[in-house]
């Protein structure tokens, strides 16, 4: 469930996700959405990246409005807004946007929420 992940991201911080990240290699920058060939299956797990923190664009579109990692939960989800997670990955600092991406969220991209692990006491 995306609003379970949403809240455990803004309470107990990072996550590791796994995900088919087949299509990743020339990410650049934006959000990567289900159009761009990743698939949202369990068996096409190909890497795992880690979670850490979420956003969403303003109505008018493309700037940043919220972060989720400070996020008090009581964000409008009318779907003026297109929400993102914001991922980390070890490719190098180089690869996507100093080395984070945007995934969009609501659709499962990439399979995003099949494997998300968060380790807390």
């Amino acid at each position: 469930d995306e609003g379970v992940a949403v809240r455990n991201l803004a309470t107990y911080g990072p996550a590791v996700v796994c995900v088919d990240a087949s299509t990743w290699k020339d990410y650049s920058g934006g959000i990567i959405t289900s159009e761009s060939g990743c698939s949202q299956k369990f068996l096409d797990v190909n890497h795992c990246v880690q979670a850490v923190g979420y956003a969403y664009t303003s109505s008018g579109g493309g700037s940043e409005s919220e972060n989720g990692s400070h996020d008090s939960g009581s964000q409008d989800d009318s779907g003026s807004r297109q929400g993102y997670w914001i991922v980390r990955n070890q490719w190098s600092s180089y690869w996507g946007m100093s080395g984070y991406a945007w995934v969009a969220m609501g659709e499962n991209t990439c399979g995003i929420l099949n494997d998300f692990v968060q380790a807390y006491a």
